[in-house]
């Protein structure tokens, strides 16, 4: 859905191709619109038209979306509407699509653990469990997102609270879920790095200096 709302509001009516973080290279295509005219001219009604029938449908989406995970943790028993993954979907698709100020980690957060939520739902799943299974939606969406399995299921379990607190009882749940969806992810997209960063070997010296430390 991303990469569609790229394609029809950047490249089809700006003329502008975004950049590849594999390829590190920018190009602009030829477009029926001006690029001048494109450019300048989408921005104001993609915030007028996206944001009313959002607020229509589900006002919780507005903002981040990891807040909106967060709350629903702590006020309403991991309880979120069945929706909210929807809406959010596809306003952050049209959002960051079409060149908006947004990113990819908290629309992914919030859509995630909407699911979650739902599915405990369809269970009758008691609250316990039904929190259990929004982190663990979450963190897995997290996984899928951005390649790193561990990272997201420790993000999952500490965004919850300030300082050093963090759900425990949760961690293992979130890290096995992220490693799934990590595995499915990349059994799908690929195992390919996001940064497009090539391997670089360790110089001798550092290697020597490091072993000497341990």
């Amino acid at each position: 859905m991303l990469r569609l709302s790229q394609k029809i509001f950047l490249v089809w009516l700006a003329g502008y191709r975004p950049q590849d973080s594999r390829k590190r290279a920018e190009s602009f295509e030829k477009s029926s619109v001006p690029m001048d005219y494109g450019l300048c001219r989408w921005p104001h009604p993609r915030g007028t038209d996206i944001r009313r029938p959002r607020y229509g449908l589900a006002p919780e989406t507005e903002g981040h979306g990891t807040d909106t995970v967060v709350k629903a943790l702590h006020w309403t028993g991991g309880i979120i509407r069945a929706r909210v993954a929807p809406v959010k979907m596809l306003a952050s698709a049209i959002t960051i699509g079409s060149g908006g100020s947004a990113g990819r980690e908290g629309p992914t957060a919030l859509i995630a653990a909407g699911f979650g939520s739902v599915y405990a739902k369809v269970l009758h799943r008691p609250e316990r469990e039904r929190r259990l299974l929004v982190l663990m939606g979450m963190a897995a969406g997290l996984s899928a997102i951005f390649r790193s399995p561990i990272g997201t299921a420790i993000f999952a379990v500490e965004v919850l609270y300030g300082g050093m607190d963090f759900e425990s009882e949760a961690l293992i749940y979130c890290m096995l879920a992220a490693i799934v969806a990590y595995a499915v992810n990349g059994w799908f997209v690929g195992w390919q790095s996001l940064s497009g960063l090539r391997p670089t070997r360790t110089p001798r010296d550092l290697q020597i200096m490091v072993g000497t430390l341990r």
